[in-house]
């Protein structure tokens, strides 16, 4: 047998959920109960289920996002339970409160054997109403065999428990650099974070000699992080040490040291880390996303920089002379392809022109770009190395 079924949370467990919210403590949702109860419309008001008879009390399976506001839990009945029939469901927190429940149409027998290994599989949904639970698992791994908790906010500095406290899923709704809340999960105590919006890995690190609780010294920065710190983009958690499994953002870089909100315990030098980076990051620098910079530009001179955008909008409007000079800067990555597209304006005066910095066109040609007023043209560019050199077209001339 296997079923989805809706849930009402009951004014006991939002009730509950609201004091989590509000204190901080995490709510534990670890316990099911099946009941003889059926075909009745379940209330907020009910504290109990109906039937009058619970034939079965066991632990939650796993648990996933089913949607945002929604955690689907799944119970597992050995194939050695039974024989029992069941038409309702609660599941309850910690304390024995019921925090939701439903009632099926009619009786399920659930029925003893010794010839099946599988047993039988009840999945059910919880909509959430409260605003700042919003699970929105998007990697792979999503079981959680020790789960027990619904996700409460955090401060703004990732203070996630140490590594050997439960729960193990919180939500952080300060979120990505775009303002997503955060997921972070682990299927066991001991084990390491993971974040539904920050899943691809930038870079692992050991902790350099002296490090404080503010600054994480590391010989093996990538030459592209100090430009590419953005609130919220990175994520650094040390993997070993007293501070194992300990996250907070990364608020700055230099080549020798990252900087991240106030640690309670410094680490220790030989301690190990990795830093993720955020998906909407990620999607950036693999080309799979833009972002777009608007300006104008009234110098002779102007620096692209690609860790803000990889489109630029630029009106062409020195005030001295009629050419610019770009160079684009702060290239997220050397060893990957990466494109950039750029879109010129003519002012109102018109006859403006543009030099890139690196750049080759076909035949060694530089693109004529057209001279009337207010007229547009759209260059394309990709560089393999870094940029150090950069190919370059004339994609659309005088697009109106």
């Amino acid at each position: 047998m296997s079923s989805t079924f809706n849930f009402v949370i009951t004014n006991a467990g939002q009730a509950e959920l609201a004091n989590a919210i509000a204190t901080g403590t995490p709510l534990s949702i670890n316990t099911v109960k099946l009941g003889s109860g059926y075909g009745y419309t379940p209330l907020p008001t009910m504290t109990s289920l109906q039937g009058g008879t619970i034939v079965y009390t066991g632990g939650i399976y796993s648990v996933s996002a089913y949607g945002n506001n929604q955690v689907n839990y799944t119970v597992k009945l050995d194939q050695t339970i039974g024989n029992f029939y069941f038409g309702e469901i609660g599941l309850y927190t910690s304390d024995g409160t019921l925090f939701a429940l439903t009632a099926l149409a009619a009786l399920q027998e659930k029925v003893a054997t010794t010839t099946s290994s599988s047993g039988n599989i009840i999945s059910f949904v919880c909509s959430l109403v409260e605003s700042n639970v919003v699970p929105n698992i998007t990697f792979s791994n999503t079981n959680l065999t020790n789960a027990n908790v619904i996700e409460v906010s955090l401060p703004d500095n990732l203070s996630l428990p140490s590594n050997s406290a439960l729960p193990n899923a919180y939500s952080i709704q300060t979120g990505d650099e775009k303002g997503n809340p955060i997921l972070a999960l682990r299927e066991t105590a001991n084990a390491l974070w993971s974040f539904s919006t920050h899943k691809m890995p930038y870079f692992s690190g050991t902790v350099g000699t002296a490090p404080t609780t503010t600054s994480i010294p590391c010989t093996t920065i990538p030459t592209q992080m100090p430009t590419a710190v953005a609130p919220n983009r990175f994520i650094l958690q040390f993997t070993s040490g007293v501070n194992k499994g300990v996250c907070r953002y990364v608020n700055s870089a230099s080549l020798s040291a990252i900087a991240v909100n106030t640690l309670t315990t410094a680490p220790a030098a030989g301690d190990t880390f990795e830093v993720v980076q955020s998906d909407i990051y990620y999607m950036y620098i693999a080309g799979f996303k833009d972002l777009v910079q608007v300006d104008t530009v009234t110098t002779t001179t102007f620096n692209l920089d690609m860790s803000v955008a990889n489109v630029f909008d630029i009106t062409l409007s020195p005030a001295t002379g009629n050419n610019v000079a770009f160079t684009y800067i702060n290239i997220p990555v050397s060893n990957e392809p990466i494109s950039s597209t750029l879109i010129l304006r003519q002012d109102a005066t018109g006859s403006r022109t543009m030099t890139m910095t690196n750049a080759h066109y076909t035949e060694g040609t530089v693109p004529v770009l057209s001279t009337g007023a207010n007229q547009v043209d759209v260059l394309s560019f990709f560089t393999t190395d870094g940029g150090s050199y950069w190919f370059g077209s004339l994609s659309m001339a005088n697009v109106y």
